[in-house]
């Protein structure tokens, strides 16, 4: 509208995507240009990357262990070495009594 300097919507205007036209009936000649509505979009939200732990390298993990295992294989070595040590002395001393009581 020229008289009040604003834009006004015609209706019935027609789109064809297909022939790429906008068609609408008018009454009389004047300037017409084509306008669209902004809407708001929502934004887009990336989701959080998830970072991965790294693994532990075995070679690592089985050099710490090495200490621990050769301990505890020398603990029970030496406790069973003792135990068989002591259970002969009990029974050579068990065998002289016996022999001096006859």
């Amino acid at each position: 509208d020229t008289e009040a300097g604003e834009w006004v919507e015609l209706t019935g205007a027609v789109v064809d995507p297909v022939n790429h036209t906008i068609s609408a009936p008018v009454s009389h000649f004047t300037n017409f240009a084509m306008l669209a509505k902004i809407t708001e979009e929502e934004p887009i939200v990336e989701p959080t990357p998830i970072i991965a732990p790294e693994p532990t390298p075995v070679s690592e993990a089985e050099d710490d262990d090495v200490p621990t295992i050769a301990l505890i294989s020398g603990f029970i070595v030496v406790m069973l070495t003792a135990s068989v040590v002591a259970f002969t002395f009990l029974l050579r001393k068990r065998k002289k009594e016996s022999m001096l009581q006859s």
